[in-house]
């Protein structure tokens, strides 16, 4: 055997051994993320798998069965946990709460294959979940990539929901394309870039025991959001059944089988923009081309948080999503 071709075995060899030594440093324990929350809540959790569009979903739901129902779907790299600040509330105002782990996401089914990502079928397993249900319509909120299937639904499906509350994320026609204008400081981007590439995500968030996801979420959010429990438990989730793959699937899937968007048009329905002002991630320093596409639109921006917002300040979030859902009428923008 000549010796390039040795030296390439042995590179390949030590690049399998790398990667097998950061998927043995990166076996996250077992965490029941529903006891964690259910014991920090003064309110009963219900945990099921429930059967939409094809798959089943993990749903865990809260408060009296026949309240008006709100669903809550989380973003990247999250799951139902996001959201265990706000069910507590919504659920002690009367509100059934439905939040599930999206699919890919947790404990719920991750399908191999990449089209099962695309938009359509996420708005689907919403829906599907709403039947499976028995509601007609809910009530809707969104956070991160839980914001833009939750545009879509609005965009698609108006009919099933009451009002909607969108936290950090502009209309998805209404916003450019992001890009820094010539001097501003460009907003972290890499994440979506870095999740379309096929196998790299998986391996780099595994790293150092999921170093680089831990960071981001601690990094960029108030000091002390992210405890060592959350964490231990946002680290199950991505390392279970492989969930880092499929989670990132999510954007390849947008990448390569776009949503095609029907001509702008005002959503008729009521809709509350919730933005924390400190976003690492997203610019949302004007919100008018988004009020522009929306009958009934205004926008709350809170100070002092950023893209976590539902973890940095559950109190107030709660609070603005319970007055919306509830509220008569629409009044104006709140600046």
């Amino acid at each position: 055997m000549s010796r390039v071709p040795r030296l390439g075995l042995l590179l390949v060899a030590a690049i399998a051994g790398g990667i097998g030594l950061i998927f043995l440093t990166s076996q996250a324990e077992p965490v029941d993320a529903v006891d964690l929350v259910r014991g920090r809540l003064g309110v009963p959790l219900e945990s099921s798998r429930i059967a939409t569009n094809g798959i089943e979903l993990h749903v865990v739901q809260a408060g009296p069965a026949d309240g008006p129902p709100v669903v809550l779907l989380h973003g990247f790299p999250e799951f139902w946990m996001a959201w265990a600040g706000q069910i507590e509330p919504l659920a002690r105002a009367g509100f059934r709460v439905i939040v599930p782990d999206q699919r890919g996401h947790n404990a719920s089914d991750k399908p191999a294959a990449l089209a099962a990502y695309r938009m359509e079928e996420l708005e689907r397993d919403v829906l599907g979940l709403l039947d499976a249900l028995g509601h007609e319509r809910a009530y809707l909120a969104g956070h991160d990539l839980g914001s833009w299937v939750s545009w879509h639904l609005l965009i698609f499906h108006p009919e099933r929901f009451e009002r909607a509350v969108i936290f950090n994320s502009g209309h998805p026609q209404g916003p450019s394309d992001g890009a820094p204008e010539e001097g501003e400081e460009e907003k972290i981007g890499w994440h979506r870039t870095l999740a379309r590439i096929p196998y790299l995500p998986e391996i780099v968030s595994r790293t150092g025991n999921w170093a680089l996801p831990t960071s981001v979420l601690r990094d960029t959010s108030r000091a002390g959001t992210f405890d060592d429990e959350t964490m231990a438990a946002y680290r199950y989730a991505w390392h279970r059944d492989h969930s880092i793959t499929s989670m990132a699937n999510w954007m390849r899937a947008w990448n390569e089988h776009p949503r095609v968007l029907p001509e702008p048009a005002p959503i008729a329905l009521p809709v509350r923009l919730i933005w924390g002002l400190e976003d690492a991630f997203i610019d949302l320093d004007d919100p008018a081309p988004s009020l522009a596409l929306l009958e009934q639109g205004e926008v709350v921006e809170i100070p002092g948080v950023g893209h976590w917002l539902l973890n940095e300040d559950a109190a107030r979030t709660s609070e603005l999503m319970i007055e919306f859902f509830t509220r008569d009428q629409v009044g104006g923008s709140e600046r």
